[in-house]
């Protein structure tokens, strides 16, 4: 795509992003649930692990700082 300096043309991008969404590989739902369920999964994961940490170093700190 060529573009030069003030040379923006709305209507010209707008079909470029409508031609370029055609070429999108869209997962199906089936995949696409699966794949959010993954990342759900890893959140609450990674929330728990990061939540012990969290109340580890609290705990470490108040009895520290008694």
């Amino acid at each position: 795509m060529k573009s030069k300096v003030g040379s923006f043309k709305p209507i010209v991008f707008l079909n470029e992003v409508k031609s370029e969404m055609e070429k999108v590989s869209w997962p199906s739902k089936k995949q696409a649930v699966r794949l959010t369920a993954i990342v759900l999964a890893a959140i609450v994961v990674s929330s728990i692990f990061l939540g012990s940490f969290d109340l580890l170093f609290l705990k470490i700190t108040e009895i520290l700082v008694k």
